[in-house]
């Protein structure tokens, strides 16, 4: 489930639930946004299969849990350093091409 493998991507402890409500906000505004540029993204409760079933290709939710995971990181993380925030959006935009080229060809919005 999308919470679950989020949290296993920033290191949090999958039982601790402390962040949960933190971490729902964030992963939501990502969400959104990957939605406004017409890439699919499933909802919390969606199970792995129905994951799957989204998707042109199995990597492809590999890449929208990449990109969350740096958009959470880039949020929640207030003492990053000015190179680690670089590297984290010239990845994020890397990412969100890649997605684009298969989901949508027009570009609405920008990183």
């Amino acid at each position: 489930m999308l919470l679950e493998d989020v949290k296993e991507l920033v290191e949090t402890d999958l039982e601790e639930t402390i962040f949960d409500k933190q971490l729902t906000i964030y992963i939501r505004s990502g969400s959104a946004y990957l939605k406004n540029n017409s890439i699919p993204v499933p909802d919390f409760e969606k199970e792995d299969e129905e994951i799957q079933s989204m998707y042109k290709e199995p990597d492809d939710y590999h890449l929208v849990l990449y990109w969350l995971h740096f958009h959470v990181i880039r949020v929640f993380d207030k003492e990053i350093s000015a190179t680690t925030l670089s590297f984290i959006q010239e990845e994020m935009i890397n990412t969100l091409y890649q997605l684009k080229i298969k989901y949508s060809r027009s570009v609405k919005n920008e990183v």
